[in-house]
């Protein structure tokens, strides 16, 4: 049976058809509506709103990268990304090798050496595959060099970067490098040791597809003057980002010939790159090392950024003691191994417990200073080098740092601990040093003598991109011959600086911890206010000079000033001027011819004072041309504390209504208060005679010695008058009535508490100026006059790091002998207890120093003694207010009689023990007490 077959139409057939209209779309609707299609298309639009409306990603995405791919995120700059380009010769490239086997990573990075012609083939203990290749440069004998005396090498040598960018794959016939893994050329000779890891994270902060020329200059401002402080020494290295690079090969040999007059290969690149436009990035880690000796001052003090190369590196001496060159680098390497984002970081540690200051450069060496050293002072670098040029004048020749005096006698020196072991614990890296006796002193009298070692804790420091170097902080344990220092990142707000602990801070290196407790304080507190009752007994008056507010001009009748006023020994003048005056104390011919040469003494700066102390006329004027002519001049006759009282210059007689031996401002003000009885009127004219207890006070006072008074140091007051301890005595008071027992009992008083006044609180001298620093610039006999030491006084030398403080026997004095010293004072502050009486002599023992001046002979006398000479053949100034230091006197009141608060020393340091402190406050409250009861009695 025949398959069915669809009927055929006929032409004709399909004729009609194409003829017939199509159907409208009413009929269209009509079939929809009445077809079970309407309910598929319904449910059709309801799946496909509902998949819009919860799926609204895409089901079908395109592969990621198919479209648009994104580029690969760049990795870090690594030493693989380096091309090397070492400068040597057939003659010194066998025994420079050790030095590249140092840091060269087979296999990690690529480059080579490129010699004058071929070396020697290596020994069987010569192990060739740790190097990079050895090629023979090509042939530049046809460039020109000009240079007299200079190397025609250089010519050769500064064609090694375009010899690098030939031979780089694709571009030569015998390819040193990958071209797609280059970002950098970096450029060398064979005795420069170089980090790589430091290199790569330096050039990692720059765009190496950008023009960049990376390097530093010479540390010889001589060297630096001669070339360029623009250009990159080569013997430290510079990089040259591969684009510059490739730019700088197609146009070098045409800026050689135009630069044939040139010294060195470096001079010439640097040329012709500021001919393409490029200046230098400078990078303080590179190192040319343009220095001879001892590098210990350089490694000791590097600065922040990291270390990348070193230079000349056997052309001084080896930088570990009892080591050879390769030796005490290979012993650096095991450090830079490690850790290499650390090698010679310094961080500077405060052992405030022992008054220690510790700098570490660590993987080198750590440095403990005794006392507080500041910072910014070790951040200078210690002068243990010479300059590379030789000659007579080298010494004077600039560095591109600052530098510091190291001391000559190594036993001033701080103790020295070079780098032993380092071990890798986990995350903790922990270093070791070792005592080293550096300059070989033979007798160490540090107080760290004991300390053997020094363990080193910290982390991996990495150094990322774009990020500021911060100095680490360290905290410092340790025992009597072991420390430990923990290097850590500092806190926001952390200063690096030593914090002192205690009660009372430490004030200096030779001060040692004062615990005072509230008790010692209590009774100091009752002695010193004891005290400050009878001073204020035994003291004199003091006058200000001049008009009621006192000032010396040319405004003042010093003949009526004068008048009615009856000076005696004890008693001070105040002089307050400007700076147009002065105050010339001098003899009586000298006074009536207004002569101011060779004065008996000068006061100058605003406010002199003058003590009384013998009787008769003294004689001021003032020194300003036309001044004393003009009037300005004084003279007062003083008398003993027990005469009457001498006839005043003038010839007014002495008004008899002077109710006080005080000023008028120091009488009460009169009562308004009806019924009150007023007070005796004012006078114009300053105080008659004291009498009675007050006399008897100031014979004691002149009896026991003149200065007892100014014992109590900062409870002492200039203007206190007797009159304030005992009734006022005037015509007007009642008259007072004193037993010879009273008299007896107070000046027994005064004398006792006196002597223990000075024992209890002994003063505080800063040696040499006005704020005190033992240098050569001060006059040391000058500064001694007029100054009365007594056993329980302090010196206190400050002073820079390049001097110390030797006390010596007379004879080395004499003859500026530093050798055996009785003591010595190092650290930038030393303290000197004055703890017997008799001759001392300080010197400094920096050579030239103590025949240049910086030397001091004092005199102590006892507490209770009278004032011992001064050792400076000028008489005593009679300026001088007192035996303290003119910065221990309260500034003098410019109301007559007032009292002005006590004033606190300065820089006086508290008592050096605690038991000790307390003993002399209670010594002073019982001496007190028995003051009390005498005059009770």
């Amino acid at each position: 049976m025949s398959p069915h077959r669809p009927p055929q139409l006929h032409h004709a057939q399909l004729r009609r058809l194409r003829r017939q209209p199509m159907a409208s779309p009413s009929l269209l609707l009509r079939t929809l509506s009445s077809s079970p299609l309407r309910a598929l298309l319904l449910l059709s639009a309801v799946l496909i709103l509902s998949f819009l409306l919860f799926f609204p990603k895409p089901l079908l995405r395109p592969p990621d990268g198919a479209a648009t791919p994104r580029p690969p995120a760049p990795t870090p700059t690594s030493p693989r990304h380096l091309l090397f380009g070492i400068a040597s010769s057939s003659r010194s490239w066998p025994r420079r090798k050790p030095y590249l086997r140092l840091w060269w990573r087979p296999g990690l990075m690529q480059g080579a050496t490129f010699l004058d012609s071929p070396s020697a083939p290596a020994s069987g203990d010569d192990d060739d595959s740790r190097l990079p290749p050895a090629l023979v440069s090509a042939d530049a004998s046809k460039l020109p060099y000009a240079y007299k005396g200079g190397l025609r090498s250089a010519v050769r040598v500064a064609r090694i970067v375009k010899e690098l960018v030939d031979r780089v794959v694709g571009n030569g016939s015998s390819p040193v490098a990958r071209s797609d893994d280059i970002r950098w050329v970096v450029l060398g000779d064979d005795d420069t040791l170089f980090i790589p890891e430091n290199l790569a994270g330096t050039l990692a902060r720059y765009d190496w597809e950008q023009w960049y020329y990376v390097g530093a200059g010479s540390e010889s401002v001589e060297q630096n003057a001669k070339h360029s402080f623009s250009m990159a020494f080569g013997g430290g290295g510079f990089a040259i980002s591969y684009p510059l690079a490739k730019a700088l090969a197609r146009v070098l040999d045409s800026c050689l010939v135009r630069y044939a007059h040139l010294y060195g290969s470096d001079d010439r690149v640097f040329s012709c790159l500021a001919e393409l436009g490029v200046g230098l990035t400078h990078e303080p880690g590179f190192h040319q090392v343009d220095l001879r000796g001892d590098i210990f001052g350089i490694l000791s003090t590097h600065p922040l950024s990291p270390l990348i190369s070193l230079h000349h590196i056997d052309r001084v001496e080896p930088i570990f003691p009892g080591m050879t060159h390769v030796a005490a680098l290979d012993h650096l390497f095991k450090a830079v191994n490690i850790d290499p984002g650390r090698i010679l970081q310094q961080t500077i540690c405060y052992d405030s417990t022992k008054l220690r200051t510790v700098s570490v450069s660590w993987g080198y060496v750590v440095q403990v200073f005794e006392g507080n050293q500041l910072l910014v002072d070790l951040l200078s670098l210690p002068q243990t080098f010479t300059p590379w040029r030789r000659g007579r004048n080298s010494s004077l020749i600039p560095y591109m740092f600052n530098t510091r005096e190291l001391n000559k006698d190594p036993c001033k020196r701080p103790d020295i601990f070079f780098f032993e072991s380092v071990v890798l614990k986990k995350e903790k890296i922990q270093s070791n040093y070792t005592r080293h006796a550096f300059g070989n002193c033979q007798q160490n009298m540090s107080p760290a003598k004991d300390l053997k070692q020094i363990r080193v804790f910290s982390q991996p420091l990495h150094h990322q991109s774009g990020l500021a170097i911060r100095r680490e902080c360290c905290d410092v344990t340790s025992s009597e011959t072991v420390m430990e220092i923990n290097i850590r990142k500092c806190k926001d707000d952390e200063l690096i600086a030593m914090h002192c602990s205690g009660s009372i801070s430490a004030f200096s290196s030779a001060a040692p911890s004062v615990s005072v407790t509230m008790a010692a304080i209590l009774r100091a507190v009752v002695a010193i206010a004891t005290v400050a009752a009878i001073c204020r007994l035994a003291m004199g008056a003091n006058y200000d000079v001049g008009g009621p507010a006192g000032s010396w001009d040319l405004a003042t009748n010093y003949t009526q000033w004068v008048s009615g006023k009856a000076f005696r020994v004890g008693d001070t003048l105040t002089f307050k001027y400007a700076s147009s005056h002065d105050v010339l104390e001098v003899s009586s011919a000298a006074y009536s011819s207004c002569t101011t040469s060779n004065p008996i003494s000068t006061g100058t700066g605003g406010n002199t004072v003058v003590t009384l102390n013998s009787t008769g006329s003294r004689y001021f004027i003032c020194g300003t041309p036309g001044h004393c002519a003009g009037g300005m001049k004084l003279q007062i006759d003083v008398a003993s504390p027990t005469s009457t009282p001498p006839p005043s210059p003038s010839s007014t007689p002495r008004s008899p209504v002077a109710p006080s031996p005080r000023s008028p401002s120091a009488l009460p003000p009169a009562s308004s208060t009806p019924g009150s009885v007023p007070p005796p009127s004012a006078p114009t004219v300053s105080p008659p005679t004291p009498s009675g207890a007050c006399l008897q006070a100031k014979a004691a006072r002149t009896r026991f010695g003149n200065r007892h008074a100014d014992a109590c140091g900062p409870v002492r007051a200039d203007a206190i008058g007797c009159h304030r301890s005992i009734s006022a005595f005037s015509s007007a008071a009642p008259s007072v009535s004193v037993t010879m027992a009273a008299i007896l009992r107070a000046v027994v008083a005064i004398a006792t508490v006196a002597a223990i006044c000075r024992l209890a609180m002994g003063a505080n001298y800063d040696v040499g100026g006005p704020a005190g620093s033992w240098d050569l610039a001060t006059n040391y006999t000058q500064w001694v006059s007029g100054k009365a030491f007594r056993v329980g006084d302090t010196l206190t030398f400050k002073y820079a790091s390049s001097h110390d403080v030797l006390e010596v026997s007379s004879a080395a004095y004499s003859s500026c002998t530093t050798s055996n010293p009785i003591s010595t004072g190092t650290g930038g502050n030393t303290v000197v207890t004055l703890n017997s009486t008799g001759s001392r002599y300080f010197i400094c023992g920096t050579p030239g120093h103590c025949a240049g001046g910086m030397k001091l002979q004092i005199d102590v006398a006892s507490p209770t003694s009278t004032p011992p000479p001064s050792p400076s053949s000028t008489p005593r100034s009679p300026v001088a207010p007192s035996p303290r230091s003119p910065s221990a006197l309260p500034p003098a009141s410019s109301t007559p009689g007032s009292v002005p608060p006590p004033s606190a020393p300065t820089v006086s340091p508290p008592t050096p023990s605690g038991a000790c402190l307390q003993a002399k406050a209670a010594l002073g409250l019982g001496s007190g007490i028995v003051m009390l009861m005498l005059v009770a009695l």
